[in-house]
């Protein structure tokens, strides 16, 4: 089973992004597939593939984190690509102070058992297929973003790759 651990996100929010992608969708003509707007979430941490048994030890350094935590308001004001030479990825970077602990917790809870990937807060939009040139890059950056939100959980999320793209289901929310 292919697991990660995420923040949802609202509608409003899904609906904004869902407007930006929208917009380079116009725009943009070179191949990228671009993130249904319903799997739009922000990614704390990928686990990968782990056996059914190790869900119940996961689920418990999760609730050890989850009580650790209060709510908390994240913005994102800009979209990035990465890597930076030849990037792949389109994404939105997430701006929070406590995010970084939070993922800091989740790799202390976890004790490394996962695989040990340092990963960036943000939200995916899109992944690009060819080499995408300066003009569209350009286009990416310069989009003005201004999101805000307040998070009040977070998902272990089971993640089933199709052909059809990914399929994202909650396996268990941890509300803060």
């Amino acid at each position: 089973m292919r697991v990660f651990i995420g923040i949802p996100l609202s509608l409003k929010t899904k609906d904004k992004i869902g407007e930006i992608l929208d917009y380079f969708k116009q725009r943009i003509d070179q191949k990228i597939n671009w993130v249904k707007v319903d799997n739009l979430h922000i990614t704390l941490k990928f686990i990968g593939n782990i056996e059914t048994y190790n869900l119940t030890k996961i689920d418990q350094s999760l609730n050890k984190i989850k009580q650790q935590l209060n709510k908390e308001k994240y913005y994102s004001k800009f979209i990035d690509l990465i890597p930076a030479v030849n990037p792949k990825i389109i994404y939105l970077k997430i701006d929070n102070d406590n995010i970084p602990k939070i993922m800091a917790l989740i790799d202390k809870y976890l004790n490394n058992s996962m695989p040990n990937t340092n990963y960036l807060p943000h939200i995916t939009l899109g992944r690009i297929k060819d080499k995408i040139n300066k003009t569209n890059i350009n286009i990416l950056k310069k989009y003005p973003v201004d999101i805000s939100e307040t998070f009040d959980c977070f998902i272990l999320y089971k993640s089933t790759l199709t052909p059809q793209g990914p399929i994202y289901q909650p396996l268990k929310i941890y509300k803060l």
